[in-house]
């Protein structure tokens, strides 16, 4: 496994914990703050979370996070201090460093030819006085965390303590969802005095299910076979006669049965007895792909619209209403079924969607398939699922529950 991997492993790891700390947190409206002044701080504690799955530990291993979370408490000595950290070799224990042990980290020999980063660090070291480090001691506590997997499941069986849960599968949907909210808190928001949540927050987010997230974690934990099962229960398909935005991202193609088969497969089964008041399905597509996708759709002779954005793009033909035309009954009455649709969906890359797109349309739901939220519809329903095939995909959309 190469470093993107451990470095990625070592983020969902931060998650986990970061998790756990707002579940078990004194009061529900304590604030957890997140990527700020360390990886976590609240009022009364600050930490730091390392994940090193391939490691020994050896002292210099801890000395670079010790040095920054010393030079936090320099600036405000009433809180306490954590470094969690995870090593092969190490147990779960909780310790507190003597003088000896911490001299012992600090220990540096500098050479001639030393990195500048070391160098750096000898010079904060040398300018601790011995009152430092003992006050420092006091208020620091050395944690030798879980394995990833023991913590996950710790993870896991604290979401199981929701009123609202009734099943470890439900657990790890839920942690899916949890864990994806805390992503966007820190990657969504550039002034990091804004990355917190609380409890209260928190159990709000997940009740309230706007945004629900299927991730690899289910399948990992249980299985292909048992989660296309749990999607089937708890997908949603798209009202006919409502607005609807599917994004297609990098999902697997398997069998030769290609995005454009999926989106030609599934809008025959959309117009199955449509009424006229259907609304065409909008797809926005990764940009790369759009132009061989539309080539392969149009050998099925099927009406869409694009906007013309291969030559030039025009949001106000693409974002019209169709032409509709609704059938006669025997009696010469107009009836609700549909005759003729000027065109079955729409079909844009996701480049021009962005440049584009300003809430001509609000969609009831929005579908993500190996694709993230788009944050001009971060407050529409939606359903996001990563590791899915187009097969899988056009199983949901038929499947009855």
């Amino acid at each position: 496994m190469d470093g993107g991997y451990y470095a990625i492993k070592g983020f969902e790891f931060q998650i986990d914990k970061t998790i756990l700390e707002v579940l078990e947190a004194v009061d529900e409206d304590d604030r957890i703050n997140l990527e700020q002044i360390q990886d976590i701080n609240t009022a009364d504690y600050v930490m730091q979370i390392k994940y090193r799955e391939t490691q020994k530990y050896n002292p210099s291993k801890i000395r670079e996070p010790i040095i920054q979370l010393l030079e936090e408490f320099k600036k405000n000595p009433s809180s306490n201090y954590y470094l969690f950290c995870h090593f092969q070799d190490r147990p779960e224990l909780t310790s507190k460093l003597t003088i000896t042990e911490l001299n012992e980290i600090f220990q540096i020999t500098i050479k001639s030819n030393s990195s500048k980063k070391l160098v750096t660090q000898a010079v904060k070291i040398n300018s601790y006085t011995l009152t430092n480090k003992v006050a420092f001691l006091d208020n620091f506590f050395l944690v030798f965390a879980p394995k990833f997997q023991d913590q996950f499941e710790k993870t896991i069986s604290r979401i199981r303590n929701f009123s609202f849960c009734n099943s470890d599968d439900e657990a790890v949907f839920y942690y899916s969802n949890i864990a994806d909210y805390f992503r966007k808190i820190v990657i969504n928001n550039t002034n990091v005095k804004d990355r917190n949540c609380s409890r209260r927050e928190l159990v709000n987010y997940v009740k309230s299910g706007r945004k629900l997230v299927f991730t690899s974690s289910f399948l990992e934990y249980k299985g292909e076979i048992e989660y296309i099962k749990y999607l089937k229960s708890h997908f949603t398909k798209p009202l006919k006669n409502q607005e609807n935005f599917i994004f297609i991202g990098a999902v697997t193609i398997n069998d030769e049965f290609t995005i454009a088969q999926l989106i030609v497969s599934f809008t025959a089964k959309f117009y199955e007895r449509a009424t006229y008041d259907i609304k065409p399905p909008t797809f926005i597509i990764q940009s790369d792909k759009i132009n061989e996708i539309k080539k392969e759709i149009l050998k099925s002779n099927i009406c869409f619209n694009d906007g013309f954005e291969s030559l030039e793009f025009n949001p106000e033909l693409f974002f019209q209403r169709p032409v509709i035309n609704r059938k006669m009954q025997s009696n010469r009455r107009v009836s609700d079924s549909l005759a003729i649709i000027s065109f079955k969906f729409r079909i844009i890359s996701k480049s021009s969607f962005d440049k584009y797109y300003c809430k001509e349309i609000n969609p009831n739901r929005a579908y993500y398939f190996a694709e993230d939220f788009h944050n001009k519809l971060k407050d529409n329903q939606s359903i996001q699922i990563n590791n899915i095939s187009t097969k899988q995909i056009l199983n949901l959309f038929n499947s009855d529950k």
